[in-house]
């Protein structure tokens, strides 16, 4: 359960770049584990084709 964005404080110019950070961040989380899926699956299937 993802934690949802707070609404930027106009007196806390911070408050907008952490959470564009946070963004990017889970963005980056979500491509890294859908690769490690893929290549998994790829991993897995090539294993099975094998035997």
């Amino acid at each position: 359960m993802l934690p949802l964005p707070l609404p930027p404080n106009p007196m806390n110019p911070f408050g907008i770049v952490s959470g564009a950070i946070a963004v990017t961040a889970t963005m980056a989380g979500l491509g890294v584990g859908l690769a490690l899926g893929a290549a998994m699956l790829a991993a897995g299937s090539a294993m099975s084709r094998n035997r």
